[in-house]
């Protein structure tokens, strides 16, 4: 049905969650195409199979080169709430819990357990590997695209302020939120044992200046081990691989 040249299918939606998250670093890990997509496509492996066991309230929308975007909340986000008190007393505020989550994993799988960048050895490169993250929460329109080849997509304000939010992160290895998530959070235990800073005033393009705050990773959290399967790891110059991060065959998948 989708193939057919009239059709077209557009739904509105409110209050979701909008997750870009932006890896740096691994276009220096080597010249060659074909490794840096190998290590993009494992990285991006271990957050698809996590998203899919851990969290039921994301969805993965794509990714393109280094950025990962995921929506959160998006069958249960048909109607509007009529306040932000109405949306912290239902189920629309669940994702938010799974986004931290989910983002502690993310940091997870390019950090060592002792220091603030993971650093990769592949061959005789060498790239520490970082990531920028934003959330954002509104409204948006979603769509199927190209009905010779179809996918879903996402458009709309709030998608360009998750990706601003990405783009204007303060620090790495932190999730970058906008005033308004930060209001959700507030009112919801999510952001005991985790540390927050902020406001930021932060420059957005088409915005101007808007206050913004960081969520650190979640006290005493650990790296969460990645599912192998038949891959090889990649350790450090001891053997060891303290992050999961492992490297396809070059003749398997793409990203």
């Amino acid at each position: 049905v989708l193939r057919t040249k009239n059709c077209s299918f557009v739904e509105e939606l409110f209050d979701i969650g909008v997750l870009f998250i932006k890896v740096e670093g691994i276009s220096s890990v080597s010249e060659d195409g074909r490794v840096v997509v190998s290590a993009l496509n494992d990285l991006y492996s271990q957050w698809d199979e996590f998203l899919e066991s851990q969290c039921a309230h994301l969805e993965k929308v794509k990714n393109i080169g280094e950025t990962y975007m995921l929506i959160a909340n998006r069958n249960q986000s048909k109607k509007r709430a009529q306040s932000p008190t109405e949306a912290n007393t239902t189920k629309e505020t669940v994702f938010l819990g799974e986004i931290l989550h989910f983002t502690d994993f993310v940091v997870s799988t390019i950090q060592s357990s002792n220091q603030q960048e993971v650093v990769i050895k592949l061959g005789n490169f060498t790239s520490k590997l970082q990531v920028r993250m934003g959330l954002h929460v509104g409204e948006l329109m979603g769509t199927v695209l190209d009905p010779q080849r179809p996918f879903y997509d996402v458009f709309g304000d709030t998608v360009n302020t998750a990706a601003r939010l990405t783009t204007n992160s303060p620090q790495h290895n932190i999730l970058h939120i906008s005033p308004q998530v930060h209001d959700l959070l507030n009112t919801t235990p999510m952001l005991v044992d985790r540390e927050v800073q902020g406001p930021f005033s932060t420059m957005m393009k088409g915005k101007g200046n808007v206050d913004t705050y960081s969520v650190g990773r979640l006290a005493g959290a650990t790296p969460s081990a990645s599912v192998q399967g038949g891959r090889t790891p990649v350790g450090d110059v001891d053997g060891h691989n303290p992050t999961g991060l492992v490297v396809e065959n070059l003749g398997e998948g793409v990203v």
